[in-house]
């Protein structure tokens, strides 16, 4: 049985195709950082809760008092709304970096038709 395929370089469609991606993921990371960070701040400042000096007063308007601070968000979802501003941080890095070492293994892939009794 014999087996006739067509043998093309595919590395400038590799090159390419990471650099849309990259592009692709920047363009969306730039859109939405910016409201990310609005809500980042919005949420994660506590000068208005400041004032509010004990644990009923702070209660009462709706904060959470802890470390003898009246804050707008428990402890717990502080520190969740930072995780999760991390991982959006390095998750683009991380997948470029993967980008680059695909782009790197498909360049690199040896041309079968180098292969002797390739015909």
């Amino acid at each position: 049985m014999v087996v006739h395929t067509e043998i093309r370089k595919s590395s400038p469609f590799a090159a390419i195709t990471v650099l849309v991606m990259i592009v692709i993921l920047f363009i969306g990371f730039y859109v939405m950082m910016k409201p990310y960070a609005i809500l980042f701040g919005t949420l994660t400042s506590d000068s208005k809760f400041y004032q509010y000096t004990t644990a009923e007063e702070c209660r009462t308007h709706g904060g959470s008092y802890y470390d003898n601070i009246c804050h707008q968000l428990p402890a717990r979802a502080l520190s969740l709304i930072k995780t999760s501003r991390n991982t959006w941080l390095i998750t683009p890095i991380i997948f470029v970096i993967g980008l680059i070492l695909w782009l790197f293994s498909a360049v690199m892939r040896k041309d079968p038709t180098l292969y002797e009794g390739m015909k």
